[in-house]
């Protein structure tokens, strides 16, 4: 990033042209909060990356666990769908849904209509029907 804003790089490839890169891809650290402490471990850890992108890593105790007020989950994004707000993680033998929402750490410049980060809400061909809020 400089300043607020996004640079996507990716791996150089010889036998490539430009159009055929893919500019789409960023590593993000992910905050996911409200999460019961029994469910920070691995199989939890794995399943939320991959509903937001690519599970890539996390930051843990040495034995493998994480016990805090959230779950620090390194993801690959895709910059052209729209941030999640959150994931739904059911608990126990009912599997009652617990709501988690998520916090990026270090986010870009990003829309607050679409939920991109390819661009601002100023670009954003979006529109909101009257009385909705961003």
């Amino acid at each position: 990033m400089f300043g607020k804003d996004l640079l996507v790089m990716v791996n150089y490839d010889e036998t490539k042209t430009i159009e055929e890169m893919e500019f789409a891809f960023i590593p993000i650290w992910v905050r996911v909060t409200k999460l019961p402490f029994g469910m920070m471990n691995k199989p939890t850890r794995e399943g939320i990356g991959e509903k937001m992108g690519q599970y890539m890593a996390m930051d843990m105790d040495e034995d493998g666990t994480a016990v805090g007020r959230f779950l620090r989950i390194k993801v690959r994004l895709d910059v052209r769908k729209p941030l999640m707000r959150g994931v739904t993680v059911f608990v126990g033998e009912l599997e009652k849904p617990v709501w988690c929402p998520v916090k990026y750490e270090f986010l870009p410049d990003s829309c607050y209509t679409c939920g991109q980060i390819i661009h601002a809400d100023k670009l954003c061909s979006t529109t909101l029907e009257k009385g909705v809020v961003q």
